[in-house]
């Protein structure tokens, strides 16, 4: 049972269900002849779908529209994802089970819009309070906490994937839980390091209830004390 928290929040890709964006991104730079790269994914991961189209236009030099960057990139997922599964990952049946027993409210998140949703979530969406599609105010932390659930910060757990959030949830004051096992690259987990996120996992099943209830007891020590230029502190 938690006392404190009172909503948990969940991305969906790269969280409960597999990582389609990195891959299909990768194969949309290969495809305009240019390199993936640290710096770049920084950029586009968790930004709105024009600002991300826009801004890989400018660091790979392409004279194109962010509308045909977005064409291109959706018409990128729908040759992957009719070759790769891109459903529930292991262990987030369980995990969603799991939350489902806890007296809080649930919500999940992504860029894509409901109907784009992998279809094998379909039947896992009834447990959770509302599906929010967070395209218009990226990455949607404090649009999250403050206009869709309406509570204080401090009493709201995010758990998604990528660092851009959890450096959102620090400023604003909410609990975070990085899962960071199903990307390519180790980016997301090094940058999640240097933010001072204590719990990073590769895996949602490795959130369990007695650390929700670890968390509950002391948000605050989702992160860690950083020095200025973002190194975490021993500690």
């Amino acid at each position: 049972m938690l006392h404190h928290l009172k909503a948990i929040a969940v991305d969906l890709d790269g969280v409960l269900l597999r990582d389609t964006f990195s891959p299909i991104l990768q194969q949309l730079v290969a495809n305009y002849g240019g390199e993936y790269s640290r710096e770049l994914e920084a950029r586009l991961f968790s930004c709105n779908q024009q600002l991300a189209a826009v801004a890989l236009a400018e660091t790979l030099g392409l004279p194109l529209p962010p509308e045909q960057i977005i064409a291109d990139y959706f018409a990128c997922r729908d040759v992957y994802l009719a070759e790769h599964d891109g459903g529930l990952l292991p262990g987030a049946a369980a995990f969603i089970d799991r939350l489902r027993r806890l007296d809080v409210r649930l919500i999940c998140y992504g860029g894509l819009q409901e109907a784009q949703i992998d279809a094998v979530f379909a039947g896992c969406l009834p447990v959770f309070e509302r599906y929010v599609c967070t395209n218009a105010f990226r990455p949607g932390v404090t649009q999250i906490v403050q206009q869709v659930l309406q509570l204080p910060a401090d009493r709201v757990l995010f758990i998604d994937d990528v660092n851009r959030v959890a450096v959102a949830a620090r400023q604003l004051g909410c609990a975070f839980i990085g899962i960071t096992g199903d990307h390519p690259h180790p980016w997301q987990a090094e940058a999640m390091a240097q933010t001072g996120v204590r719990y990073r996992f590769d895996s949602v099943a490795a959130i369990t209830e007695p650390l929700l209830m670890q968390i509950d007891a002391d948000p605050r020590a989702c992160f860690q004390p950083v020095a200025p230029g973002g190194q975490r502190l021993a500690g």
